[in-house]
């Protein structure tokens, strides 16, 4: 399974391009002048009458770039810097709460505190069951339920009358729902809660369990070091996102920006049509369909439609991006993809670098493609103006 995921996002998705510029913004047949026999026709200033040297090109990296692209203008280009979000640290807590309490529900009896009562700031197993009118209603009964006390998480009421009974012990609570309640015929009715306290979890039971899943950089040591890895956690998937819209904008500004001088060798047209092939129908087969109704259900056209508008936007976008890199002398060679695509390739197990590119059919040349781009993006980010939103 790890290979076959692998493969997939190695040979299909960063093959497609590190940013995934065509797939973050699908253009219409419409915009891009395509029909079912025809290449989507360029911005053309100058014509390619006769045949080019650079026929029999498959990467924009063999082709003249200046011949068919200029931007005079990209590091001028403005883009917006995604605001500040401060409510994730609030959002952050209240998950690593929720994990929490779902993480102390897989704690074994065998680890339960059973020698002292129930205090405020408890986690407890218990079993209820809450009944109006003497009649059980939905919804009101559980058993094995992880219950921290004091978190608020239960009706007003609940949690209090649970402090101070041992593991073992069943009470009953009569309970008064909250008049704005969501349930209707329940909101402000008397009900009595039977509950059976089966344990106290100790804290160290559940962190055990969430160390025995979690790879070595998210061992934790106590709660607080747990919410601490939430918060990263979900303050670096942020960023990654906000530095994708950024990415993303940048490459826009760029296109926006770029004159297309002439048609791009048909030798080229075809290799980037051979490989948004070979991405749809990855994702086609992932989801059990075939090419034509997958495109049509994700992108709202035939197969032969997206594949021909996919695969020239892509050509737009990386030949855009070889430009600047030529323009400021940024370069990747075979000795750097091998380098990076090495390490890359060990994350997923695979420490046989050339074995791995012959068992994954990994094509070096596209990669050195891809990692150019990574540099050229990390470039403008460097020299492009941002406004802060």
């Amino acid at each position: 399974m790890m290979k076959k995921t692998l493969a997939q996002v190695l040979v299909v998705a960063l093959a497609a391009s590190a940013f995934a510029g065509c797939s973050k913004k699908e253009e219409t047949p419409d915009e891009t002048q395509v029909t079912e026999s025809t290449t989507p026709a360029t911005e053309t200033t100058e014509t390619a009458e006769t045949a080019s040297s650079d026929e029999g090109a498959t990467s924009v990296l063999d082709i003249k770039i200046e011949d068919y692209v200029r931007i005079d203008d990209y590091r001028e280009i403005e883009v917006n810097i995604p605001p500040v979000d401060d409510s994730m640290d609030a959002y952050a807590e209240k998950l690593a709460g929720e994990q929490y309490s779902q993480l102390a529900a897989s704690v074994t009896a065998d680890q339960f505190i059973m020698d002292r009562p129930v205090e405020n700031g408890d986690m407890i197993n218990l079993d209820y069951s809450g009944k109006k009118d003497g009649v059980a209603f939905d919804g009101g009964t559980a058993q094995n339920q992880a219950l921290w006390i004091g978190s608020g998480t239960f009706i007003p009421g609940f949690e209090e009358g649970l402090i101070g009974v041992h593991p073992g012990e069943t009470v009953d609570l009569t309970l008064t729902f909250p008049e704005s309640y969501s349930n209707a015929d329940l909101a402000g009715q008397e009900t009595v809660f039977t509950c059976t306290v089966n344990g106290i979890i100790p804290e160290e039971a559940i962190i055990a369990a969430w160390n025995a899943s979690a790879y070595e950089g998210a061992q934790v040591k106590d709660y607080e070091g747990f919410v601490q890895f939430v918060k990263d956690y979900v303050n670096a998937r942020v960023q990654e996102q906000n530095d994708a819209e950024v990415s993303n904008s940048i490459i826009d500004e760029m296109i926006n920006r770029t004159e297309y001088k002439k048609e791009f060798p048909q030798s080229l047209i075809d290799k980037y049509k051979g490989e948004a092939e070979t991405n749809l129908t990855s994702e086609a087969v992932s989801y059990g369909y075939d090419n034509d109704s997958y495109a049509m259900a994700a992108y709202g056209m035939s197969a032969e439609d997206y594949i021909t508008t996919n695969s020239y936007d892509q050509l737009k976008m990386d030949a855009s991006l070889a430009y600047i890199a030529q323009k400021e002398g940024i370069t990747v060679s075979l000795e750097d993809v091998r380098e990076r695509l090495s390490a890359m390739l060990v994350e997923y197990g695979y420490n046989d670098y050339d074995a791995a590119v012959q068992e994954l059919g990994l094509d070096e040349q596209l990669y050195r493609v891809y990692f150019l781009e990574e540099d050229v993006i990390a470039f403008l980010k460097t020299v492009v103006k941002k406004v802060q939103q």
